[in-house]
């Protein structure tokens, strides 16, 4: 008779280890997603704060802060 053996398969092994590491991959970009749109609202409105010669000082129009906004917060 043969006993129950106590190890499991690798196979298992091997699926709960790319459960964890897709599940930790997808919290890293929600966070990373997260804190790209803390940082496009911080710069407009801190974008919104100038006056329309400092934004012509700095290249910039009002129509162009959303723009800016977001592709400042997207390159960091």
């Amino acid at each position: 008779m043969n006993a129950p053996s106590t190890r499991r398969p690798t196979d298992t092994y091997r699926f709960e280890a790319a459960v964890r590491s897709a599940a930790r991959a997808w919290v890293g970009r929600m966070v990373s997603a997260a804190i790209a749109r803390h940082r496009a609202r911080q710069t407009l409105r801190e974008l919104n704060a100038l006056t329309d010669r400092q934004l012509y000082d700095i290249g910039l129009r009002r129509a162009d802060i959303e723009d800016a906004a977001a592709k400042g917060a997207s390159a960091r």
